[in-house]
């Protein structure tokens, strides 16, 4: 299930919603999953090269893994453009990060700073997250500061 604004929405497993909540704009994420649903239904009836029940429940526990983890990803770098951060899940999508999903998310976790990092790196801002009576003792004297006018919104 996922709240937004005090409203919720039941999920059929295992796929994640096509949209999600980011900076008060609706927005896709990633793959639409109605093509995944679609894929798995059609080789199931089809009967797609001895494509049976077994194989449409493996298939269908890959597709939720990826998602989740395109989702965690999306979510843990808020503030960064979508176009940005869709541009380097091929990884994801091909299955990189499959096992890490499921153990520790180390790799993910680094996978996740490297983005980050790289947009720092391209764009020259730094995102600085969390409770601003905390954060802003942490900021250099003489440094420029952009404080957004909303807080940033994220699906829960």
């Amino acid at each position: 299930m996922v709240g937004v604004l005090g409203f919720s929405v039941l999920l059929p497993a295992p796929f994640l919603p096509l949209k999600y909540l980011s900076s008060g704009r609706v927005i896709n994420v990633g793959v639409p999953h109605s093509a995944q649903q679609l894929e798995l239904v059609t080789r199931l009836v089809k009967g797609d090269n001895g494509f049976d029940k077994k194989q449409f429940n493996n298939k269908a526990a890959i597709y939720k893994t990826r998602n989740e983890t395109r989702a965690y990803v999306i979510q843990a770098l808020p503030g960064l453009p979508l176009e940005f951060i869709e541009s380097r899940l091929s990884d994801i999508d091909l299955g990189g990060y499959d096992s890490d999903w499921q153990n520790d998310k180390a790799k993910l976790a680094k996978f996740i700073e490297a983005i980050k990092a790289e947009h720092e790196e391209k764009s020259s801002t730094k995102i600085i997250l969390g409770d601003f009576n905390e954060v802003v003792l942490t900021i250099e004297d003489g440094t420029l500061v952009n404080l957004p006018s909303k807080p940033l919104l994220a699906a829960f």
